[in-house]
């Protein structure tokens, strides 16, 4: 898939057009529960980029832009800062020759248990089957010993999804820290806005509607 996202914006008010913008931060107004996008114009060509819906940010990023033949063209930096969900595995020595036991321990990034975190395999979910962890963060699952590797997948409204695959051929205690959802970080990809007017306010646009919010 292509890295250029493509919009058309038409700009009017009061400078005619240069290499530069007027510095400050352009956004979409807020209409009913609609997202926001807000482009926050720099010295020296910088930029700062900001998508906002309901639950928050969703996306950000930053870079340079310039300004030619009709074209604002965004350069997203490349630069990587997710934070990645913690998993600890401890092997212990089964005493049942028959079946082990899978004790999952999910905690926040302060160290508190998290309860009713979801946990499924793709057999329990076509079984309409799972498991979820009690208040003291903690799950115990038991299953039938044999080497095969299975899938799991954890889930909690709010926190980074995360999938592992463990093998049924002995105990374990899985230790999970989950990182809340992050905002996505676009990098190193490039927008383009096809202008037809530059003013010191952006107020139509065929897909966005953007205004001057702050100078």
């Amino acid at each position: 898939m292509n890295n250029i996202f493509l919009f058309f914006l038409f700009l009017n008010s009061f400078f005619s057009f240069s290499q530069n913008l007027s510095i400050g931060k352009y956004c979409t107004p807020a209409i009913a529960e609609s997202d926001i996008i807000c482009i926050d114009i720099l010295k020296n060509n910088y930029f700062k980029f900001e998508h906002s819906g309901c639950l928050g940010i969703q996306s950000y990023g930053t870079g340079k832009y310039e300004i030619n033949n009709w074209k604002l063209t965004l350069h997203f930096d490349n630069t990587q800062t997710k934070k990645v969900n913690k998993i600890h595995i401890q092997n212990t020595i089964e005493k049942n020759k028959d079946s082990i036991v899978l004790i999952f321990i999910l905690k926040d990034i302060r160290n508190n248990p998290i309860e009713g975190v979801n946990i499924f395999t793709k057999t329990s979910f076509q079984n309409r089957k799972g498991w979820m962890t009690d208040k003291k963060g903690t799950c115990t699952i038991q299953k039938l010993k044999n080497n095969q590797t299975e899938k799991y997948e954890i889930s909690f409204l709010g926190y980074e999804p995360l999938a592992i695959d463990l093998s049924s051929n002995s105990n374990k205690t899985i230790s999970i820290i989950l990182f809340e959802i992050q905002p996505k970080l676009i990098s190193n990809i490039t927008k383009i806005f096809y202008l037809e007017n530059i003013t010191s306010e952006i107020n139509t646009a065929t897909i966005y509607r953007f205004k001057k919010v702050k100078q």
